[in-house]
């Protein structure tokens, strides 16, 4: 589900660059030593980079609406989160860098709430392990992390952010249960009510809507779980439909300034992970009627006049990939022919659980001179892509690209998301630039183009 993992992309979206600004900025980062490249998003849309000058403190902003922010060290995998809700200044430490770890510790004003949200990061991904658990003893683990997380904010002098804090702690364990009951449900392909009659009674409530809350971050989960939960539940034919979630969340809500917020993730999710347009009238009448601030509406709306490229008929741009014998392929190589794309990377578990399915295609139609499969993986790791390669055997076309998410095939089709699967037709244009999953109803596509 690609627009499921959002946590995940983090690191995908839009081309890095290098914004190095005055050091009297709030947010600076120092180290030791030249060129550690860190990451962070700027904003909801936007991706930008920060690149350390030796014994330099060198600065980096935040969109001024976002409340929490995080440098990520893509090598070491080292997550630095930050506190942005106030005026105080953020300063990151780089000690020192191994081949496997980021050490680094916290100055400035927010260095006693950056440690705690470090702390309470750190806890958050133990308790997101221990979703793999029974439910009673994932209760068990989140009572224990909602009372140790109270006792620490208790050490804290900023009222500021404990208030806000402290209504993130009270939505924390809903959160949790909502998520634990979401991916039990896909895993197992259960009924969400099936999961536990303490969940069950939680999805059934009427949600709580209160405006004052949104400046909490871990109350926005909570709206958008309990909307995507339902949505799940009430539609789970229509699971990857953004568009659907979106209308859904219209009816499913009340108030209009959360319709609003809610709203406004589902729109990023669409911008980002739909290429289909026959909706982007609908979502824009949505975006005037519900979306008062002018920025941001000026902003969702001038992100569909980049749309039309990817619309059927629009010529798509070319791409090579290299084979398992080391061969350049173009894409024009193939021109005469359907090419029907799949998008993917062998740590991707959604990409692996589709394979499957697109075996059965391209074996169904390997005899069909007027279609092509192709595979092409964005792994970074090559070995690990031949690797499967020599393990799977396919039939059909496998490629790799390097540079996964930088290479010129993510920012030529601007995937942000994988696995992603499209159609070209025979004259090198869009059939579609978001065909169905092979587990849906891509045989159905297929088939009617080849009528």
């Amino acid at each position: 589900m690609k627009y499921l993992k959002f946590v995940t992309l983090f690191l995908i979206g839009s081309l890095f660059f290098i914004k190095c600004t005055s050091s009297k900025e709030k947010n600076t980062v120092t180290a030791h030593q030249d060129n550690i490249q860190l990451i962070y998003r700027y904003n909801l849309d936007k991706i930008d980079t920060v690149l350390t000058k030796k014994n330099q403190a060198v600065a980096f902003n935040f969109d001024e609406e976002l409340q929490n922010g995080m440098l990520f060290h893509p090598k070491t995998n080292t997550r630095i989160p930050l506190y942005l809700g106030n005026n105080k200044t953020n300063s990151v430490i780089i000690d020192s860098l191994s081949n496997r770890q980021l050490y680094f510790h916290y100055n400035g004003e927010n260095a006693p709430i950056n440690q705690y949200i470090l702390k309470s990061f750190d806890a958050q991904q133990m308790l997101m392990r221990g979703m793999q658990d029974d439910y009673p003893s994932f209760k068990a683990i989140i009572n224990k992390a909602v009372s140790l997380r109270r006792a620490q904010l208790d050490s804290l002098s900023d009222e500021d952010f404990k208030k806000i804090e402290t209504i993130t702690i009270d939505y924390l364990p809903k959160n949790l249960k909502l998520t634990y009951a979401f991916q039990h449900a896909l895993r197992e392909q259960k009924n969400v009510d099936s999961i536990d009659s303490e969940i069950t009674q939680l999805i059934n409530e009427k949600p709580i809507e209160d405006p004052s809350l949104l400046k909490s971050d871990s109350y926005k989960n909570y709206l958008n779980m309990m909307s995507q939960i339902n949505f799940f539940k009430t539609n789970p034919d229509l699971l990857n439909s953004i568009y659907d979630h979106l209308i859904y969340s219209q009816h499913y809500f009340q108030n209009e300034e959360i319709i609003a917020t809610v709203g406004e993730n589902l729109i990023n999710l669409y911008l980002k992970f739909t290429k289909d347009t026959s909706h982007d009238n609908e979502v824009k009448d949505f975006i005037n009627q519900y979306i008062t601030k002018t920025a941001k509406k000026e902003q969702f709306l001038n992100q569909f006049k980049e749309r039309n490229k990817f619309s059927k008929g629009q010529t798509a741009p070319t791409f090579s990939g290299i084979d398992i014998n080391g061969k350049t392929i173009h894409s024009t190589d193939l021109k005469g022919k359907y090419l029907v794309v799949d998008v993917w990377a062998t740590w991707c578990g959604p990409c692996i659980k589709e394979a499957p399915f697109f075996k059965k295609l391209a074996e169904q139609y390997k005899n069909d001179d007027r279609i092509e499969f192709i595979s092409i993986s964005i792994d970074q790791n090559k070995k690990a892509w031949e690797k499967f390669l020599q393990k799977e055997k396919p039939s059909w076309l496998n490629l790799w690209v390097e540079n996964d998410f930088q290479s010129s095939l993510a920012l030529d089709y601007e995937i942000k998301g994988i696995p992603y699967f499209m159609i070209i037709d025979p004259d090198g244009k869009f059939a579609t630039s978001s065909a169905s999953r092979p587990s849906d109803k891509m045989g159905e596509q297929i088939t009617h183009l080849l009528k």
